[in-house]
């Protein structure tokens, strides 16, 4: 079916309709207090080891604290190992086992039959030749059989660097680590305490993984119920990516225009886009550069310079969080007394950074992220804002250093 034969006026009141029912969805899971995650308030959603690790690794132990043997290993190894023959006799459960190569596996389950390594990627790139060394070192174990499994968030293959030649099997967060909470919450009836647990990480997952949840997919079912309105809407969403870049631009073009204007008289200051081109580009190239670099997850933004001391003032957004600002000083000294003055109190090697107070997100993925920049007043006034919070950094910096 071509474009022109959609009807994309039946889709937008279809659209229309169902943001009627998300709004009442969403004020319903507020006042039942679903929108409450332990996780997101502590911003912990995406931390690889000290989230995700952690949390899985003390479930599927049957030494964990839950105190219920191995219980849950058992729903593990059937729900996301598919393991048949697995004997639940001398069994042991690793975290972060240390191996040849120096390296580290992220979880170990191994009887007297099987050794089996599981490496979990989050936001994590893979490294060379990582599946390929826990490869090696498995199958010196001198076990009947060992099996290597690549965790993701969606099942996607690993790096070759990492798994040349290497037989391994994928398993996601959104299919085999979901259903295996759901499974441990409907087995944990009785245990009000970790079954609660288990529903705060449910619904982790779901946000992690872009997932809706099931109030929000039978509302979902319900308009899309034809092949013309699958079609309209799967075409709509292969574009969406490409639209979340085109606002982002607006924004960072107002925002550059207003920054080459506070600029004009500072002497040696100078600016330019920080992963991504501001200048001698055109507008459909700038919009294709923003869309490939969020497809990859980088952060983008602008670096103001002062070029005699060698100092930098970065205004950032990354894909997983709010918008930042930083500053980069290869004095010590100085950025120690820069950052007291600006009150920018997190550190990262030479630099010092703080998080905007406006929450502010161009990530069509993110948890909440900014809706209001489809609005061409409600952007005009979130570049506005950002401005002069940049601004008001800026002076407190220009005196100091000029």
């Amino acid at each position: 079916m071509s474009d022109k034969n959609i009807d994309f006026k039946e889709l937008e009141k279809a659209l229309i309709k169902l943001y009627g029912k998300i709004e009442l969805i969403e004020e319903l899971q507020k006042h039942r207090g679903d929108k409450f995650n332990i996780f997101s308030i502590l911003k912990m959603e995406r931390l690889e080891v000290n989230t995700h690790s952690a949390f899985l690794y003390e479930f599927i132990n049957p030494k964990g604290t839950h105190y219920q043997d191995d219980k849950y290993l058992r729903i593990f190894i059937d729900e996301v190992l598919k393991i048949e023959d697995f004997d639940f006799e001398n069994v042991k459960v690793g975290r972060e086992n240390l191996i040849d190569a120096n390296r580290r596996i992220d979880f170990t389950i191994e009887n007297d039959d099987y050794y089996i390594a599981i490496e979990m990627k989050i936001d994590a790139t893979d490294q060379d030749k990582q599946l390929s060394d826990y490869f090696e070192y498995a199958k010196k174990q001198d076990k009947k059989f060992f099996k290597i499994y690549y965790l993701t968030l969606d099942g996607r293959d690993a790096d070759e660097k990492s798994a040349k030649e290497v037989e391994y099997e994928r398993i996601s967060f959104q299919s085999n680590i979901l259903n295996f909470i759901e499974k441990s919450i409907e087995k944990s009836a009785n245990l009000p305490i970790i079954r609660e647990s288990l529903f705060q990480y449910k619904n982790l997952i779901l946000n992690i993984t872009n997932q809706t949840t099931q109030e929000m997919q039978m509302e979902i079912i319900e308009i899309i119920n034809t092949p013309k309105m699958a079609i309209a809407a799967t075409r709509m969403s292969k574009g969406l990516a490409k639209v979340w870049a085109e606002r982002e631009f607006l924004f960072w073009k107002s925002l550059t225009i207003k920054l080459e204007e506070y600029l004009k008289n500072k002497k040696n200051w100078g600016m330019e886009g920080y992963n991504f081109s501001i200048k001698d580009s055109s507008t459909d190239d700038l919009i294709k550069e923003i869309y490939e670099k969020r497809t990859k997850d980088n952060d983008l933004g602008l670096r103001l310079n002062l070029n005699k001391n060698n100092f930098y003032f970065l205004i950032y957004s990354y894909s997983k969080s709010n918008f930042k600002y930083q500053i980069e000083f290869e004095s010590k000294s100085d950025i120690e007394k820069l950052a007291k003055l600006i009150d920018f109190k997190y550190k990262y090697k030479n630099a010092r950074y703080c998080e905007s107070k406006y929450a502010l997100n161009f990530c069509k993925d993110y948890e909440e992220p900014t809706y209001d920049i489809f609005d061409n007043d409600k952007l005009d006034k979130i570049v506005e804002n950002i401005y002069n919070e940049i601004k008001s950094y800026m002076d407190i910096i220009v005196k100091e250093l000029n």
